[in-house]
């Protein structure tokens, strides 16, 4: 029985469809991975690492890193040895002293056991240092530069004299 008393009609049957695969969706490229190297957990690497991007370390590196860009050590992390990147993000443990070119963040589970160098410095609750920390002064930001055409400004004084040429078009 229907609704309002009538009679309720069967459905009709309906055929599967394939999806639609417009030709824009087939030559889309697969995205960036956000880190470029990931050092995964139970994987050890004694010896420096070195180089350029971002790094991941979830399981431990015996040895220098020295990064020219971003360094995570995640909660399972482990480097034992100096440490130096432009951004570092520390939540897992580093044994050696840290640089950081432009910021470092000791998160909540993060541990640092050597001195620190960072421009930018963020503290979670939680986080442990146990070494001295040097700030160094953010690099200058870069100049505005001034416009090719600047309109002239006088004094009150200068108005009685001042000449102004007019344009003829």
């Amino acid at each position: 029985m229907g609704i309002f008393g009538g009679t309720a009609k069967a459905p009709e049957p309906v055929e599967p469809q394939e999806p639609a695969v417009l030709p824009e969706e087939e030559e889309r490229a697969v995205p960036e991975p956000v880190m470029d190297t990931i050092i995964a957990q139970g994987i050890t690497i004694t010896g420096g690492l070195s180089g350029q991007g971002a790094a991941c370390v979830e399981g431990t590196v015996r040895g220098e890193v020295s990064l020219e860009g971003t360094l995570v050590v995640a909660a399972a992390g482990r480097i034992k040895g100096p440490v130096v990147a432009d951004i570092i993000r520390v939540a897992g443990c580093i044994e050696g002293t840290v640089t950081a070119r432009e910021s470092l963040h000791l998160e909540p589970t993060g541990t640092i056991e050597g001195d620190v160098t960072t421009a930018t410095f963020a503290l979670d609750p939680g986080g442990i240092l146990n070494g001295r920390t040097t700030m160094l002064k953010p690099p200058p930001a870069p100049a505005e530069e001034e416009p090719a055409f600047a309109p002239a400004v006088l004094d009150e004084s200068e108005l009685d004299d001042a000449e102004v040429e007019v344009p003829v078009w």
